[in-house]
C-alpha cells in the first residue's frame, strides 16, 4: 500500500463487495443479449414495424449503462491498514486507490449504528476528532458486526 511503512504495519483489512461477474463476462453477456435482441428487432422491422429499431437501440444502451454502473460499484474496495500511530482508510474502484484517510490511532473509536426499530441494517463508522468515516456499507449485516468486532478488538477500545 502507498505511504505505509513496512516496519510498523500492523492488521490491514481489506473489504470488497461480492460480485458476481468479471467485466469480461459481462461484455460476453451484453453481446449475446444485443445480437439476439438486434436480430428480432431487424425481422419485427422488416414486417413494417420499424420505429421498433431505435427503441432498441436505446434498450441495449441503457441495459449495457446498467451492467456498467453495476460492475464499477462491484469493483470497489476499502482497505483499513493499522500501524503503531494511525490508522488508514484507502477507498478505491479496482487498483486505483484514492488518497487515504489517516486517523490517529489512540482516538480512533469503531460505532456501530443501529436502527432502534430494527428494519434498516446498521451502519460502521470510524471516529477521531470529529472526522466520521462510514466503512463496509455493502456488507452483509452479520459480516459488518464481525468487522466491527475484529476493527473494536485490534484498536483495544470498546464499541459505541
Amino acid at each position: 500500500m502507498r505511504g505505509s511503512n513496512a516496519e510498523d504495519a500492523g492488521e490491514t483489512f481489506r473489504l470488497q463487495p461480492n460480485r458476481s461477474m468479471r467485466w469480461t463476462d459481462i461484455q460476453r453477456v451484453l453481446t449475446v443479449f444485443g445480437l439476439f435482441t438486434a436480430m428480432i428487432a431487424v425481422a419485427v422491422a422488416a414486417l413494417g414495424a420499424w420505429p421498433v429499431l431505435p427503441f432498441t437501440g436505446l434498450e441495449l444502451l441503457l441495459l449495457a449503462g446498467a451492467f456498467y454502473l453495476n460492475a464499477r460499484q462491484g469493483s470497489a474496495r476499502e482497505v483499513i491498514s493499522l500501524h503503531s500511530d494511525r490508522l488508514e482508510l484507502y477507498r478505491g474502484n479496482g487498483r486505483q486507490h484514492d488518497r487515504p484517510y489517516r486517523l490517529p490511532r489512540p482516538w480512533t473509536r469503531v460505532e456501530l449504528a443501529r436502527d432502534p426499530a430494527g428494519r434498516y441494517p446498521s451502519r460502521l463508522f470510524l471516529n477521531a476528532h470529529g472526522r466520521r468515516h462510514e466503512v463496509g456499507a455493502w456488507l452483509p449485516e452479520h459480516e459488518r458486526r464481525r468487522l466491527a468486532r475484529d476493527l473494536t478488538r485490534a484498536l483495544g477500545t470498546s464499541v459505541s
